[in-house]
């Protein structure tokens, strides 16, 4: 009952970031939606996994979606650094 629960707000916490990437012009919005679409897919395949027969392979790509959200992450953050001039 519990993991129903938790399985149900996840999901709807899911579809409110998606709208949220949706609807959204701002880009370090979109991209903080990205990363909670993708920490909230990981947290499913957690729960998925408590319950399924597949459970080593649902956490292997838990593991996976997180090594490539963070590499994401860190990629966009490193492109949209802009350069500060010397002030002489």
């Amino acid at each position: 009952m519990i993991v129903t629960i938790v399985a149900t707000m996840n999901i709807t916490a899911l579809l409110i970031c998606v709208i949220q990437l949706i609807v959204s012009r701002c880009t370090m919005t979109k991209v903080l939606a990205l990363d909670l679409i993708s920490l909230f897919t990981i947290i499913l395949l957690g729960i998925i996994s408590l319950n399924g027969d597949n459970g080593l392979f649902c956490l292997d790509i838990g593991v996976l979606l997180a090594l490539s959200a963070f590499i994401g992450t860190i990629a966009f953050a490193k492109m949209s650094i802009v350069p500060v001039e010397d002030k002489k």
